[in-house]
């Protein structure tokens, strides 16, 4: 489609797509003028979300990310730019907030609800389950899978077997009446009663049993990965994060206040009770973690979230 519109538009038309996922890089390929072709990945719902990902294919001219960009501003629109790596900033970083709590649900460490309601009193608007009954369990498993087969199926990126056995059997969330959750006639979720005995003895235990510190060690070391590559600046990782997904905090920011030296010792602690690779440090947040990084806040990822 792409070449077709090549051959037809005039050589200063900026050709743009709203991909989520896929490879701008591959999709210029090929076509008359890969220079001109921009990734402008708007969110859902469009006229409300301000944030709009724009990204760089491999062939992507200066002039075209700088025109893509004031445009979006011009639009009112929150512009953050990134090279063409699998899922972007958004897509790709917030896959473990999906994937440990699946993890610890299949695991029985506690129910959905109970693992919800910790990430909720962390400052997150919606829990990581009900997150992905309202998205859609379908739609929510292909963005996961297309990120984990971009990176040669990198583990840190696996689509978790709870998630794929729920599409399989048409438990797809809301839409389709069940998933993680019940849900009403009119989409009211059953079963949401958190165990509230078991929240305080999760939260600030062992991080292979808290939801929150798991979270969000894989977090921060998924988002300082990505700026580690040179993909992303930290600022734009923070801002994506926050109005992409809501999050009370970009994971950069997090990060120094939880201390880059705890974050990479709780990632240590899970690659030793889960090894394969999941939870190995990035780099870069070793390189940090050597350096005595730790923003104001140190200690545990408890103090990160109760300000």
């Amino acid at each position: 489609m792409f070449a077709e519109l090549g051959a037809h538009q005039p050589g200063d038309s900026i050709l743009a797509t709203n991909t989520s996922s896929l490879d701008i890089t591959a999709i210029s390929d090929g076509t008359p003028h890969p220079e001109r072709i921009v990734g402008l990945h708007f969110f859902n719902p469009p006229p409300v979300m301000r944030l709009v990902e724009v990204i760089r294919g491999s062939q992507t001219s200066p002039e075209t990310l700088s025109a893509a960009t004031q445009l979006m501003t011009a639009w009112g629109k929150t512009p953050v730019q990134c090279t063409s790596t699998p899922g972007f900033i958004v897509n790709r970083v917030a896959r473990p907030f999906y994937g440990e709590s699946q993890r610890m649900l299949m695991a029985g460490v506690a129910d959905a609800a109970t693992l919800d309601e910790a990430l909720r009193r962390a400052g997150f608007r919606m829990g990581p389950l009900e997150l992905t009954d309202f998205i859609g369990q379908d739609v929510n498993l292909a963005v996961g899978t297309s990120v984990w087969e971009q990176t040669d199926h990198d583990p840190r990126y696996e689509p978790a077997q709870v998630q794929r056995d729920l599409v399989a059997s048409g438990r797809l969330g809301r839409k389709s009446g069940q998933g993680i959750y019940r849900y009403a006639a009119d989409g009211t979720p059953q079963d949401v009663d958190p165990d509230e005995r078991r929240i305080e003895e999760l939260v600030g235990g062992p991080v292979e049993t808290d939801p929150v510190a798991r979270t969000l060690a894989m977090l921060v070391n998924e988002a300082v990965d990505l700026v580690g590559r040179g993909e992303a600046t930290a600022a734009d990782v923070d801002t994506a994060m926050q109005l992409g997904t809501n999050y009370p905090r970009g994971p950069i920011e997090w990060g120094a206040e939880i201390g880059y030296a705890v974050v990479a010792d709780q990632l240590a602690a899970l690659d030793r009770a889960f090894p394969g690779g999941r939870y190995r440090p990035s780099p870069s947040l070793a390189s940090m973690a050597s350096t005595g990084e730790h923003g104001e806040h140190g200690g545990s990822a408890r103090q990160g979230v109760d300000r």
